[in-house]
């Protein structure tokens, strides 16, 4: 008889044991780092080193290390001391993953830690031969094995972002290895000994000891300043200049000198706000400190040394090019905000934290207003959003304690057993009719008591098919709605409300007989989900009674906190801002006739008498971030210290969302809801404030009961606190809003905008006779603080605020490994007509245009399936979703291989919402806000950013906290489980952690099909049945010098505004 199997080998550990004693290194292969004691067939001269280059020339180069060999035709993955990807043929020779881990380990205990130092993953050897068309296999070379390219040919070695290092540096550091490690040195039985011609002794001492450094830019490109304040130099230990480190990046360095910024350079740095931070390229953090390489410890020799340094000017970085001209190949902006009104970079955060989704945005909140408002000191609560429900229950605080299955409490840890059956029981009636207005339209189910265990998550979705117009004008479309949720009860049956689930109109006939169909589903505290699908109901036409309990899935509702509802109460402290477009009809329809001119269209639509204020704007504009802002005084007439969050969440219930995969455990029914946003302390809270000011108050009073925001800010309270020192993170807001709006009398006026030398009283008092109100007396000893807001205010008014497009210009242009963008729409930032204005900066074309110029560049784009629009407005949903498809076009004919395009996970059958934008680059920039990726949303709408970069660096020289940001988002968007610690770890999030393998495993997910997780971009319906609506409503320019053109193209929708 055949063996069913064959024969297993399994190694105990007594035989690894075995192997170790008898084979040494050799037995772990090539996980091994096994190290070369020669690198050639002869030892190298000294003009063999291209020390510019950073490259060596040697005469039959061998392999250095254990490695896995192939020639590639291009190496994109790798570049040169600029940072430009390499171009090909090369033969490249990388150590395994888990070898190129254990050498780095190895250098951090030979160096000490942390590491500082770049360690090579490959070594890339020039000038070889094309490959093959057809694919070859990979080829093992042991340490020191001949590599059969006869002749003299460069060698590079590269570190794990594809950075070059010096030859030498390498040969210094792995001789040093091998005589501290002695086992290392084994491999090929030809390769030369230490001391021999071609051995690694000789090639150390080829050329002079040296200390090398290569300054780059946070993108890994080298570093060259944009302006004098951003020049890196090199300086004696007396704070004198030296000289000024070389455009190419490289240099050597004497000993008893450092990098840094000299001591005449004092007066010019403070005056530009010390934008220059720098400091070494892994496990550091940028600041401006002097640097210099750490002495070696005792016994370690290194006659060659390189160290990589990583440079920012962060007003560069995060705000963009906001000058005339191009620089660096980024061009200027459109000159419409002077220098004086920029957005000021705030070098330092306290407490900044990214929020990775809608739990840890709400739990943030709550945080933030622990123990407020503290007694006996000045206070201010600020809270703007497209909407407020003063019911939202916030969860105790961000990450797993405001989390499922820890959230809502109390935890009884209790899984699901085999017996539990949540259909146990299940029965349907409608809702008593007196319960609610349109309550005979929903329907209650009930769960019997004990069907599963208590504190597990319930929830039932009402399946439907729907013909939706937007979506497809041809065929019904499925539907899991929002449906009913509970936590369930010892001793006590589960009910659920089904808000209309048949979609009937107020006044149409119920169903009879009425039969539901439902799938329900049980989610354990042990996170085991359990699905009962497509289950037929009768619903009972005897009616129940059913009263919402707010308590039921825990948290506070901080507006009813009684001294924060105080705080909130009063008009000027709130702000709302509807928009019909976006799913938020206003409290009441515009009164009045047609306006008759463009303030007229724009005052329609704003409410300045009572609480929450709404803003003037013009027709289907949204204003999407959410900013609660606390100040509080740490004593009697000191400024007030902030606190602050932004996020793109509603304040609404729909926002308690986490885990829609899983039906959102722990959570009301809703949307499944993907909301990022951040959360700061310090000065970039105060700016978030004055934001949030500005849209719950107008800028002087309108009346005895409208306070303005001057006469607000006009006292102690908001001087400028003394700046931040503490916290890694360094991030400006930004603001995008068209012109003319929020204040529109100072955009359509000719009153002069103060200048730098100028007192405000007179714009002041001209702006309030415009307005036909008295002109309020400001207090003038705060005249600095409250001249810079009222210019910047004069600017936005008359020109508007782009200021995330000259971010993300900025970042596009710089991008060298990623580009990573999630947010409810993708589409062309600009639609010129002719020649492109100033402004019109299309980012879609430039990020194409950076996928043909850089072959390593990849982009990931994670969309909603159905835009941002309310799904009703057939016209618009076509045109967002045509405007998407082109869009995503655009890249993918550029290189389809490069562009993972993907819609996130909902549970099945449900499409997810986004409604935060985010967009991170190379994991060294993140914009996190509300200026969404399409022409209105970067000129039109308002919009509400956090640009940042963490200036602590990791291992790969990548900002730590956006680092783990982004893993923490894709994440979200593709099912997979946060860890709580290295033993929950998953295959599928390691791969997050790098952007190549993040890449990669969106690419293996799409290319079948999403597995669940994912699902390619849909393109939109094939049907013509629904006529498109035009760009410029549907997709406005929001610039426009007189308002001219947006008062034709809007005011015919004034009504569905």
């Amino acid at each position: 008889m055949p063996d069913l199997m064959s024969p297993q080998t399994v190694l105990t550990p007594g035989d690894a044991a075995s192997q170790l004693q008898s084979r040494g290194l050799d037995a772990l292969g090539l996980v091994a780092p096994a190290l070369a004691t020669g690198w050639a067939t002869s030892t190298p001269a000294g003009a063999d080193l291209d020390a510019d280059a950073l490259r060596l020339t040697l005469n039959g180069p061998r392999a250095p290390f254990n490695a896995l060999g192939r020639t590639l035709a291009a190496a994109p993955l790798y570049a040169d001391a600029s940072g430009a990807p390499l171009a090909g043929p090369v033969r490249e020779l990388r150590l395994h993953p888990e070898s190129a881990r254990r050498l780095a380990r190895l250098v951090e205990q030979r160096l000490g830690a942390p590491l500082i130092r770049p360690v090579p993953v490959a070594m890339l050897v020039h000038g070889v031969p094309a490959p093959p068309a057809a694919p070859q296999p990979v080829d093992l070379f042991e340490a020191g094995a001949p590599l059969g390219l006869p002749g003299s040919l460069a060698i590079s070695f590269h570190d794990a972002r594809g950075l070059p290092i010096c030859p030498l540096a390498v040969a210094a550091l792995f001789a040093d290895l091998l005589s501290a490690f002695p086992a290392l040195g084994h491999g090929d039985a030809t390769m030369p000994a230490r001391g021999a011609s071609g051995g690694i002794d000789g090639i150390v001492a080829s050329s002079p000891a040296a200390v090398r450094l290569h300054v780059v830019d946070p993108h890994g490109r080298v570093f060259v300043p944009t302006r004098p304040e951003a020049r890196l130099k090199v300086v004696a230990s007396t704070g004198v200049e030296v000289q000024p480190v070389p455009d190419g990046g490289l240099l050597t360095l004497a000993t008893g000198l450092s990098l840094g910024r000299a001591t005449a350079d004092a007066a010019a740095d403070t005056a530009a706000a010390h934008p220059l931070h720098w400091g070494w390229g892994h496990h550091s953090t940028l600041a401006r400190t002097a640097l210099s390489p750490p002495a070696l410890p005792a016994g370690v020799n290194l006659p060659r040394q390189f160290l990589r340094v990583v440079a920012v000017d962060l007003a560069w970085h995060l705000r963009g090019n906001r000058g005339d001209s191009v620089i660096a190949n980024v061009p200027g902006d459109d000159g419409a905000v002077p220098d004086f009104a920029l957005p000021v970079v705030r070098n330092a955060v306290p407490n900044f934290d990214y929020l990775s989704d809608g739990m840890d945005v709400l739990g943030a909140f709550a945080q933030a207003a622990t123990a407020f408002p503290p007694a006996g000191v000045d206070v201010l609560a600020l809270l703007c959003s497209p909407a407020i429900d003063p019911a939202l229950a916030l969860p105790p605080g961000p990450g797993a304690a405001g989390s499922w299955p820890a959230f809502p409490a109390p935890n009884p840890g209790a899984g699901l057993p085999a017996s539990a059956d949540a259909t146990t029981g299940l029965a349907a009636a409608f809702r008593a009719p007196g319960d609610a207005p349109d309550a005979r339209l929903d329907v209650v189910v009930d769960i019997a008591a004990d069907a599963v265990p208590a504190g597990t998550h319930l929830r039932v979705y009402p399946r439907r098919f729907v013909q939706i117009d937007a979506i497809d004008g041809e065929q019904p479309s499925f539907i899991r709605a929002d449906g009913g949720a509970a936590i369930a009860q010892a001793g006590q049956p589960s009910r659920m409300l089904l808000r209309n689930p048949y979609t009937l109109a107020s006044a149409a006939p119920l169903p009879s007989p009425a039969l539901l169909l439902v799938d329900v589903v049980a989610v354990g505290r042990d996170g085991q989900r359990r699905l009962h699908s497509g289950i037929e109901l009768t619903v009972s036409a005897t009616t129940t009674s059913f009263t919402p309990d707010p308590a039921a899935f825990g948290g506070e509702a901080l507006l009813q906190r009684p001294a924060v509802a105080a705080l909130l109460a009063a008009f000027g402290s709130t702000a709302v801002a509807p928009a019909s477009l976006f799913g938020i009809a206003p409290p009441t329809p515009p009164i009045g006739g047609a306006p008759g001119n463009f303030l007229d269209l724009i005052r329609r639509l704003a409410n300045e008498t009572s609480a929450p204020r709404i803003g003037p704007h013009l027709p289907t504009q949204g204003r999407f971030d959410t900013v609660l802002a606390l100040g509080a005084a740490p004593a009697a007439g000191q400024p007030l210290a902030w606190q602050a969050v932004l996020t793109g969440a509603r304040w609404t219930e729909e926002s308690r969302s986490a885990r829609p995969e899983r039906a959102d455990p722990g959570n009301p029914p809703g949307p499944d809801l993907h909301a990022a946003g951040v959360r700061v302390d310090g000065q970039l809270a105060q700016d978030l404030a004055l934001h949030a000011l500005k849209r719950a108050q107008p800028v002087i009073p309108l009346g005895a009961t409208t306070p303005g925001w001057l006469v607000a800010m006009g006292g102690a309270t908001w001087n400028d606190a003394p700046a931040d020192a503490s916290g890694t993170v360094s991030a400006v807001m930004l603001e995008t809003i068209a012109a003319f709006c929020d204040s529109p009398e100072l955009g359509l006026s000719a009153i002069p905008i103060p200048q730098p030398a100028d007192s405000i009283q007179g714009a002041v008092n001209a702006l309030a006779g415009l307005l036909g109100v008295s002109a309020p007396t400001l207090n003038l000893a705060n005249e600095a603080r409250l001249k810079r807001a009222l210019q910047r205010e004069m600017v936005t008014a008359r020109r508007g605020q782009r200021d995330a497009l000259w971010s993300l210009l900025r970042a596009v242009e710089q991008a060298r490994e990623f580009v990573y963008l999630e947010g409810p729409a993708f589409a062309r930032t600009a639609r010129p007509s002719g020649t492109p204005l100033a402004h019109e900066v299309d980012l879609v074309e430039r990020l194409r245009a950076r996928l043909a110029a850089n072959p390593r560049l990849k982009v990931m784009v994670c969309v909603p399936r159905w835009p941002d629009v309310d799904p009703a407005l057939a016209p618009w949903v076509r045109t967002a979703l045509a405007h998407r498809k082109s869009a995503i076009e655009t890249l993918t004919s550029q290189d389809r291989q490069r562009v993972a395009a993907f819609h996130p996970i909902g549970f099945p059958g449900r499409p997810a919402v986004l409604r935060s934008t985010v967009v991170i680059v190379d994991d060294v920039y993140a914009l996190v806000g509300t200026s969404h990726w399409r022409r209105r949303g970067l000129t039109f709408d308002g919009g509400c950013d956090i640009a940042s970069i963490d200036r602590q660096l990791d291992a790969r020289g990548r900002s730590t906290g956006i680092v783990r940001f982004r893993q923490e988002l894709m994440a979200a968007k593709l099912g997979i489980a946060l860890p709580a610690g290295p033993a929950d770890s998953t295959a599928l999030w390691t791969r997050l952690a790098e952007p190549e393998a993040a890449f990669d495993l969106l690419a293996d997910l799409l290319a079948q099909g999403g597995l669940g997780r994912c699902s390619p971009v849909w393109a939109g319906p094939s049907d013509t049945r629904v006529i498109a609506q035009t760009d410029a409503r549907a997709d406005p320019d929001g610039v426009d010098a007189d308002g001219t053109r947006l008062f034709s193209d809007l005011v015919g929708l004034l009504g569905s505004a």
